[in-house]
């Protein structure tokens, strides 16, 4: 991972992120840079096992021990959201076990010539 924290992300980790009535929406933007907020909120939801991007924006103590046992369920289906940057009550969702990036995108028809805010993850 080459992100780090004041850059904004190359890779596909999310960088921006909204809560709103106890759920977390996250989404990647091409112009903010990577706060350290965004590990916090993650970690405060349990969402992402955010250990190993931690270790490398040196954001965990030196005398840190991991000791995680990873497992991993590609069966899981997680719900992605896709609003319109304008109109936050326009939006549509797509819940599936397929990751982001290797579906077609759904059309939500914004006003806005289709600009939407962005990928958020639930």
């Amino acid at each position: 991972m080459d992100d780090r924290l004041g850059e904004t992300p190359n890779s596909y980790f999310r960088n921006r992120f909204k809560e709103i009535n106890g759920n977390l929406f996250v989404w990647k933007d091409t112009i903010t840079p990577l706060k350290s907020d965004i590990l916090q909120i993650i970690d405060k939801y349990k969402v992402l096992d955010s250990t190993d991007i931690k270790r490398r924006l040196g954001v965990l103590p030196k005398d840190f021990i991991d000791n995680r046992i990873v497992t991993m369920d590609h069966g899981l289906k997680s719900t992605h959201y896709y609003i319109c940057k304008n109109q936050l009550n326009k939006y549509k969702k797509v819940k599936s076990s397929v990751a982001y990036g290797y579906y077609r995108v759904p059309d939500v028809n914004c006003p806005d010539n289709g600009n939407e805010l962005g990928n958020g993850s639930k």
